[in-house]
């Protein structure tokens, strides 16, 4: 087995199956199925499949800190608002009352959000990425 497939294989275990990494990722599930057998990880995809897979995952702690390999860290505003929204005290006992099929529904469009929320998210660090490029290019040629 190829390192990319092994990379592969690792996610779609984390993740829970193909199509659930695949809603992770923002592709299709052939693309999952494909990468590391018929045709390579694509290069901008590698290093975040890396980084999914990383054991040093944040886990919350006090509301707004996150602790990552034993350190403490705040979190922006914005991101302890989110978190709260997902808290089971907030979200719980609302939950509990609906049925099971009304809950799960729930839970897939949470995973709907964050998985927009990431390749938004994703996209614009991309598109930052490019700006700040092209200013120092633009900055040489000036020189």
């Amino acid at each position: 087995m190829t390192p990319d497939r092994q990379l592969v294989v690792a996610a779609v275990q984390k993740a829970g199956g193909q199509k659930a990494l695949a809603g992770v990722f923002g592709v299709a599930q052939s693309a999952i199925s494909e990468w590391g057998r018929t045709r390579p990880i694509p290069r901008h995809v590698k290093p975040r499949l890396e980084d999914y897979l990383k054991p040093t995952r944040a886990t919350v702690g006090d509301p707004g800190e996150a602790v990552l390999s034993g350190e403490t860290q705040t979190w922006p505003v914005a991101l302890q608002e989110l978190v709260r929204l997902f808290q089971p005290e907030r979200v719980g006992p609302r939950l509990a009352q609906l049925p099971r099929r009304d809950r799960q529904r729930y839970e897939e469009r949470v995973t709907e959000i964050v998985t927009r929320v990431t390749r938004e998210l994703d996209e614009f660090q991309t598109l930052l990425e490019a700006e700040h490029r092209f200013r120092r290019r633009r900055e040489r040629r000036r020189e």
